[in-house]
């Protein structure tokens, strides 16, 4: 189930939305740091599918029309810090 999405309007309270975007800031900065890295690559992952799905799809393929190309392009990137690892520079290195 898509929920949630970054790409989506955010619809709620106040503090619904301080929730929402505290906890996207929040993943993408472990990303960046490279903490529990696959795992948040996964959450991003799911997040870009629903983002697809909800948004993207119904405007086709290419970036130009508002399409779902870019979020392809982020999914993969993602897939491969999956599949390869953050790398020896981030925190999850040390452990």
């Amino acid at each position: 189930m898509c929920v949630n999405s970054a790409s989506t309007v955010l619809r709620g309270g106040r503090s619904t939305i301080y929730r929402k975007v505290k906890r996207l800031s929040s993943t993408r900065l472990l990303l960046a740091i490279g903490l529990f890295a696959p795992l948040v690559s996964a959450l991003l992952a799911v997040t870009m599918v629903c983002a697809i799905v909800k948004v993207h799809w119904r405007n086709g393929l290419w970036n130009t029309d508002n399409g779902y190309e870019y979020n392809l392009v982020l999914i993969a990137i993602l897939a491969a810090i999956v599949l390869i690892g953050p790398g020896e520079l981030a925190v999850d290195a040390l452990f």
